[in-house]
């Protein structure tokens, strides 16, 4: 008689797809997306039950069309292979000619092939890329047509798209009620006649009337900038709550701004500032539901925009001169003008060093010329400054007794980044003296007053522990700072102090030790969560010299 083994528990339960999906969804806020997508495909080939959970992970985030036009592929041509970074010449050809053949084929006439097109389409919720060729946006209104002019993306949620005079209005085809954020390019042409880019945003309230975040970029040359025309439509769109309009050629002055905060609740808002003349006895602009403010262009403005400004919820500010025209008193002013906001958390500020060389060079004093109304936010968060070097930068002087300051005046403080032109220490040219450069006493500070600190960026900190009085033990016992940044490309040639160094480093921060990759950069120094640094043209690698630490230095 054979007896058969009772089923356990556990293999029971890798039948239940609430388990699997449970597991799939935890692995979803943990893993890198593409690695997601390649666990999610090995898992749904196992079972049915495995592919009705796993399949939708992996149709959720595309990078682009092409895996779907894989699928009206003919079955004698075979897929185009995944690209390898940067995309080549190579690569593009490839892909135009499987756009070509699945043109020709045109096997979206065939029933079960559209059906299974279809339901993989209705799995995707964002888009990343939305460059196309002339022959990839003619198929995709083919395929839009033979759908009855319905979308094809009908889950779709983040749809990034390339605007530019050969798609016309096919981004209105995608017409869907589901979408929340759009980031919408506009990819210049100087050859042929210019394309219209007002009609096509005007088309968007209708077509994406949920729309929450706006993104808009449009290069600098472009010869279209009716900003009023496009504000108007932007009116349109009466649940949008972040905009984003970076383009110089589209600046938003005092009328403009008003009849945006009238006709939306936005909270978030990023744009380039128009002239703004004085505004005194001018109805204040009033921003109930401002959050987050990010702005470039002139000082000048800026200043008289945020004195006509009345933002109470306002928590993030960040402003980039980036007219060549702002002095220490300019920036000083605008911190002044924030000093009344109590829910600032968090303030940035960038100035812009000009190509030409001003009559003197004086020094100017970072805390006494420019911070010294920032001390007064206890509450603040997060403080950043960036100036960059440059022939004309004015020199700005940063001692110990200014961290010092700074720490003590701000002790919640989660994150720290101060860099600037910085004086090397030596005699100028003239023969004066020029204030010495940071020294480590700067963190013993940090570590005493800033109890909260979990990332700091500086510009330059010398490595010589001569004459600094190193603390017994730690000021705050486990130490929050889990990132030390230090721009100064000169930082790991301090071999001969740094066995010390790096030792004083471990007793004021135990927790800079990497418990990460060796390559893994924070995002805060990612170029697109850098404060301004990107303008700069620098990247960040890890520290050699620091050891398993995350110390990092301009690569």
């Amino acid at each position: 008689m054979v007896v058969m083994a009772q089923p356990s528990a556990s293999d029971s339960v890798l039948h239940n797809v609430d388990i699997v999906e449970v597991i799939i969804r935890a692995l979803c806020s943990d893993e890198d997306p593409e690695e997601i997508r390649i666990t999610c495909a090995r898992a749904a080939r196992v079972c049915h039950s495995f592919a009705y959970v796993a399949l939708p992970v992996v149709w959720r985030r595309l990078s682009n069309l092409v895996p779907l036009w894989t699928i009206l592929l003919p079955d004698n041509v075979p897929p185009l292979e995944k690209p390898m970074r940067p995309v080549t010449w190579e690569h593009y050809e490839q892909r135009t000619e499987m756009i070509k053949n699945v043109r020709r084929a045109k096997l979206y006439h065939e029933a079960a092939r559209w059906k299974r097109f279809l339901r993989y389409a209705s799995y995707v919720h964002r888009l990343d890329c939305g460059c196309y060729s002339e022959g990839e946006i003619e198929l995709l209104r083919s395929v839009l047509a033979h759908n009855k002019d319905r979308t094809i993306l009908p889950a779709l949620r983040c749809l990034t798209w390339h605007e530019d005079a050969k798609s016309g209005t096919t981004l209105a085809s995608l017409s869907s009620t589901s979408l929340v954020e759009l980031r919408l390019q506009y990819a210049y042409n100087d050859i042929g006649p210019p394309h219209d880019i007002e009609s096509v945003v005007a088309l968007l309230p209708s077509c994406f009337p949920s729309l929450q975040t706006f993104v808009f970029t449009q290069p600098a040359h472009t010869a279209s900038d009716n900003s009023r025309a496009f504000v108007d439509s932007l009116a349109g769109f009466r649940d949008l709550r972040a905009l984003r309009i970076d383009s110089m050629v589209r600046t938003l002055d005092e009328t403009l701004l008003r009849q945006l905060f009238m006709s939306m609740r936005l909270e978030e808002l990023y744009f380039w500032i128009g002239d703004f003349e004085d505004l005194t006895g001018e109805k204040v602009i009033e921003a109930p539901y401002l959050r987050s403010l990010e702005c470039r262009g002139a000082a000048v403005d800026m200043i008289i925009f945020l004195l006509t400004l009345d933002a109470p919820a306002l928590a993030t500010f960040k402003f980039m001169n980036y007219l060549f025209d702002a002095t220490p008193t300019h920036m000083m002013l605008l911190c002044k003008s924030l000093g009344l906001s109590s829910n600032l958390r968090s303030l940035s500020l960038a100035m812009q060093a000009s190509f030409e060389e001003p009559p003197e060079l004086e020094m100017v004093d970072l805390v006494g010329d420019i911070l010294h109304p920032v001390l007064s936010m206890s509450h603040l968060e997060r403080l950043s400054f960036v100036y960059p070097t440059g022939p004309a930068a004015v020199p700005i002087e940063v001692q110990d007794e200014d961290i010092a300051l700074i720490a003590r005046s701000l002790p919640n403080l989660k994150q720290l980044e101060i860099l600037y032109d910085s004086p090397d220490g030596d005699d100028d040219e003239d023969g004066d003296a020029m204030p010495p450069p940071l020294s480590a006493m700067s963190l013993v500070y940090i570590a005493q007053h800033c109890p909260r600190l979990e990332e700091l960026h500086l510009q330059i900190v010398d490595t010589d522990l001569e004459d600094l009085t190193v603390p017994a033990s730690a000021p705050t016992p486990s130490h929050p700072l889990r990132v030390l940044a230090i721009r100064d490309p000169d930082f790991e040639d301090q071999a001969g102090n740094m066995d010390d160094f790096l030792q004083l480093l471990d007793r004021l921060f135990p927790n800079l030790r990497a418990a990460g990759l060796p390559h893994v950069v924070p995002k805060s120094l990612q170029p697109d969560e850098l404060s301004y640094l990107d303008e700069f043209g620098r990247g960040w690698k890890r520290s050699a010299a620091a050891g398993p630490r995350n110390v990092f230095v301009c690569s």
